[in-house]
């Protein structure tokens, strides 16, 4: 007696090609998926899925990236408060997914930080030029910093107030006008906050940051750090990137804050603003391979990505040593997981 066949599951990829032919929406592909399958995947993953099987182009166009990923369809519970703060405390931490397609072997990605601007010693006429040169130049992009604006406080270290030649809402303007054309052509992969724009929330529950990336030009929010998995092509490279902290004086001991990053964060490349400082290098890491037991090195780019604020100031005021101005540029192969640090 021949064995009857069992009709075998869509894998995920083809039940979300099924779904995306009926024109549904990517919640509720999310929902039918997890529940046809049985599977727990954010909307975040959903899409990656369908970006790898060929059924979309762009990741970032699809749907806004979420720093914290909620469950699609939380269990419920009587007490509305508590079922409120049940959903709200059972998020996944996600990454950041941005898709680049190019013919040509390399891309340029530019980390632009620390431009102050606002203040009377910003390079303003440097600030234009690197960002006029990534808008117009092919397979260049960017990833912001933190501390595009100064914003200071009456209580802000220096002089604060007394430095800038255009206020906080003057500011904020000005940068909006700068990154329109680079959002639109889809040349920032993502940004962060800087401890400076930080001031505005710490003291009005007002993330003006938020505001200005996910409403006005609909660029990846990561706040203070986070990843970013940027592909290219076929080939993936994993960022961890962080607006920096502290005070140190010395190259090394802002190398040293650099470095400690890559202790608890596993990634392909690194970088640090805050510092003011411009640096290029590796960690290297030690490795065994599991299947012949070969004790390799592998190496690790590490960053620190710049400045626009010329010396003078607090910086002068406290002794800081001067720094070269500009931002590191990252240049990614599209071919085979090479890469290239510089300024």
């Amino acid at each position: 007696m021949a064995k009857k066949k069992v009709k075998s599951s869509p894998s995920a990829g083809e039940l979300i090609g099924s779904l995306r032919a009926k024109k549904m929406s990517w919640d509720d592909i999310t929902y039918e998926v997890n529940n046809q399958l049985g599977l727990g995947y954010t909307k975040g993953t959903i899409i990656a899925i369908a970006h790898r099987d060929g059924l979309v182009t762009s990741p970032q166009k699809e749907a806004r990236y979420e720093r914290y990923a909620l469950p699609h369809n939380p269990a419920g519970f009587k007490d509305e408060l508590e079922e409120m703060y049940l959903r709200l405390t059972s998020y996944k931490e996600m990454a950041n997914l941005v898709a680049v397609a190019t013919k040509e072997e390399w891309v340029d990605v530019f980390a632009v930080g620390d431009i102050h601007l606002g203040h009377r010693l910003c390079d303003f006429a440097r600030v234009k030029k690197y960002l006029d040169y990534i808008e117009q130049a092919d397979n260049t992009y960017c990833f912001l910093m933190g501390d595009l604006m100064e914003c200071a406080q009456r209580n802000s270290v220096g002089r604060g107030q007394d430095e800038e030649l255009i206020n906080a809402d003057q500011q904020y303007d000005v940068i909006c006008r700068l990154l329109k054309p680079l959002a639109k052509k889809g040349k920032i992969l993502w940004a962060h906050i800087g401890n400076h724009e930080g001031r505005i929330p710490k003291n009005a529950s007002f993330d003006v940051m938020q505001k200005l990336f996910d409403d006005i030009l609909e660029v990846p929010y990561l706040d203070f750090e986070g990843f970013t998995i940027v592909r290219v092509n076929d080939v993936e490279y994993t960022f961890y990137t962080h607006h920096g902290w502290g005070s140190a004086r010395t190259k090394a001991g802002k190398i040293k804050k650099l470095d400690e990053m890559t202790y608890w964060n596993e990634a392909d490349i690194y970088g640090m603003g805050h510092t003011h400082e411009l640096f290029q290098g590796f960690a290297n890491q030690r490795y065994v391979n599991p299947e012949t037991l070969e004790v390799g090195m592998r190496k690790r780019p590490i960053m620190l990505t710049g400045s626009f604020l010329k010396y003078g100031g607090y910086i002068s005021a406290h002794a800081f040593p001067p720094s070269s101005l500009g931002c590191s540029k990252v240049e990614l192969n599209s071919k085979r997981k090479k890469t290239f640090i510089r300024e």
